[in-house]
């Protein structure tokens, strides 16, 4: 079992958080002792938005207190964000790799346990229902995925999934999710986020949307499923969604966060 981080241990982990210049030393940095709200956070510009801030703090606390989050997808993430920490401390002493890699080893766990992803990807179909019904009301631009990208990250860059960004104006479920499964996919699509104006239309909104995703370099082949597809995550989803001015809507019932 993953312990928390002593003596030597500790005090090598939080010089590395300190010195790193990443989201996640920026998080730690902010806060260290986490008694900031997260908007505060990400009002000082430590993160792109709360969500980003929360998965953020789990990673922190996995590397500090070996704390292993409840969720397989914030699971990966601290996986991730850890062999990040790795690769820009080659000084580490073999005693700090150790307990990393043990860290690791049970996010690893979690992050492949059946349990635990059936459980998250119930939540998810039910948080999916609630934002459908939203963005059948009023039209507006989708993110959906498949719960096996959802599961397993791109191969091409594991910090990414793939997601398909369009648009609405009313007919969600007869066109997308009739069509998937008209196609014969053994899954139906989860929605993850959506996203509303004023001010544009939903077509415009894709359109605007579309372009920055394609200049951040994000967008996919046909290979997986069309020119929609985009390898992402969902806190770049709603940083651009912000510089657009969008309002943003995330499942109420998210997938199994401890923060």
């Amino acid at each position: 079992m993953a312990k928390k981080s002593e003596g030597l241990v500790r005090d090598a982990l939080i010089a590395a958080l300190n010195e790193n210049t990443r989201q996640l030393g920026m998080v730690y940095q902010l806060d260290p002792e986490m008694t900031l709200k997260a908007r505060e956070i990400v009002d000082r510009d430590g993160a792109a938005n709360e969500g980003a801030v929360g998965n953020l703090r789990c990673t922190i606390r996995a590397i500090l207190d070996g704390t292993i989050p409840n969720s397989p997808s914030v699971s990966r993430q601290a996986i991730s964000g850890i062999k990040g920490l790795i690769r820009d401390n080659s000084h580490f002493t073999p005693e700090v790799r150790e307990h990393l890699e043990q860290v690791t080893r049970e996010l690893t766990d979690r992050a492949m346990s059946k349990v635990f992803r059936e459980e998250e990807d119930d939540l998810r179909r039910h948080a999916s229902e609630d934002l459908v019904q939203q963005v059948e009301k009023r039209g507006g631009v989708y993110a959906y995925s498949l719960p096996h990208y959802l599961n397993y990250p791109c191969k091409e860059d594991p910090d990414r999934y793939w997601f398909k960004v369009g648009f609405t104006t009313g007919n969600f479920e007869r066109r997308v999710i009739n069509s998937h499964r008209q196609t014969g996919l053994p899954e139906d699509p989860i929605v993850r986020r959506t996203y509303f104006s004023y001010s544009m239309s939903p077509k415009e909104m894709e359109n605007k949307f579309h372009k920055l995703l394609t200049a951040s370099g994000l967008r996919t082949d046909a290979q997986y499923g069309g020119e929609e597809w985009f390898a992402t995550t969902e806190d770049q989803l709603d940083a651009i969604a912000e510089i657009l001015g969008f309002e943003i809507t995330k499942p109420k019932e998210d997938v199994l966060h401890d923060n």
